[in-house]
């Protein structure tokens, strides 16, 4: 799974604004919502877990149960198991996204905090540990958000190519990745780099080699364009084409 990129808080402040001081109880919410953001510019700077970072977050995580409120509980465990995905500790990770899960599959829970953040960070751990259905399950639900940013489409329909394509499902991974080559070429050059390039690793797969319209060609193409670093994509499409 491949993450957002730099925008994201910004996007996801924007989503947090439903949250309005109007009395004590949201403006508890606030202050839970102000101590993981404050928690997550610090991990920006960590190379590894801190505990002072991981007291606060249990805090935030504690104080948001007692409240009660289902939609601010999914967000902070979203957030705090994303912090140890993002460690490589998918061992502590793993309870927080399973009760985001629990969460998520009720009918009734309507996630209203920054919902496309949350389906994403669910999805990119559950993808990682090989549960690709439920990853494919979050990213589709998070398409469905009434509030989601063009950039952010091409984000999850990147994804859910890349979730079909590790199930060998050829013909939904390029449905995706074409869409979102289409949502990514004028707000994400690198996505659309990296598009291209998984498009070529389905080409190869489906042992198509036209070079006068290859998708290899296309990122070479776009790098001059674009001025972007698209090796990356090559070395991907290079690790299927030269075996």
């Amino acid at each position: 799974m491949h993450e957002r990129s730099g925008a994201d808080n910004e996007r996801s402040d924007a989503a947090l604004s439903v949250i309005k001081p109007a009395n004590s109880r949201e403006n508890a919410m606030l202050d839970i919502v102000k101590m993981v953001r404050s928690e997550q510019l610090n991990a920006n700077y960590q190379m590894q877990i801190q505990p002072s970072t991981e007291q606060v977050l249990k805090q935030a995580d504690s104080l948001a149960s007692k409240l009660g409120y289902a939609s601010l509980t999914v967000w902070v465990k979203s957030q705090i198991g994303f912090y140890y995905y993002r460690h490589t500790h998918l061992e502590r990770a793993l309870p927080y996204f399973l009760e985001t899960s629990k969460y998520l599959a009720e009918s009734h829970t309507t996630i209203e905090l920054d919902p496309v953040d949350c389906l994403i960070k669910n999805a990119y751990f559950y993808g990682n540990v090989g549960d690709h259905q439920l990853a494919i399950q979050n990213l589709e639900q998070a398409l469905l958000a009434q509030h989601i940013a063009e950039k952010d489409t091409a984000v999850i329909e990147y994804s859910l190519g890349y979730e079909y394509l590790l199930l060998n499902d050829t013909i939904k991974a390029k449905e995706y990745f074409i869409k979102a080559k289409a949502s990514a070429k004028t707000y994400d050059p690198i996505r659309y780099a990296k598009v291209l390039g998984e498009l070529a690793v389905i080409e190869k797969k489906q042992g198509i080699w036209r070079p006068q319209n290859n998708f290899y060609w296309k990122i070479l193409h776009y790098q001059s364009n674009m001025k972007i670093n698209v090796m990356p994509c090559l070395r991907r499409y290079d690790s299927v084409h030269c075996t």
